[in-house]
């Protein structure tokens, strides 16, 4: 093969493209999906603003299967989540004379399910 052609042997095209049969890599993409659309139902539930957009991106693609297979794991992953520790604020005599502090206060976030 010279090394400046740009054409491939038609074995290595097919075998590339993925038309020789089926490829681990099928299996894998759909795991890869079930896991992204959980992931981002989770995100979602959680107040997240990009998350609607990516999945709805997802949504107009993925097979009804797949989408219920993610619904299942995305309930898992939010049954498995621990709430967010509530603010501990301590006060001792040096704090009002040290001044304003230089953290913002912490903005409220959206109750888990």
């Amino acid at each position: 093969m010279n090394c400046s052609s740009f054409a491939l042997p038609s074995e290595m095209a097919i075998a590339i493209i993925g038309l020789r049969g089926p490829t681990t890599r099928v299996p894998e993409q759909h795991e890869n999906n079930t896991k992204a659309y959980a992931y981002y139902t989770v995100a979602k539930e959680l107040g997240r603003q990009d998350a609607a957009t990516e999945l709805q991106k997802l949504d107009d693609f993925l097979q009804p299967a797949i989408k219920t297979s993610a619904a299942e794991l995305a309930k898992t992953i939010s049954a498995g989540l621990k709430p967010v520790p509530r603010v501990i604020r301590l006060q001792t005599a040096e704090t009002e004379t040290a001044g304003p502090s230089p953290w913002p206060d912490p903005t409220p976030r959206p109750a888990s399910p």
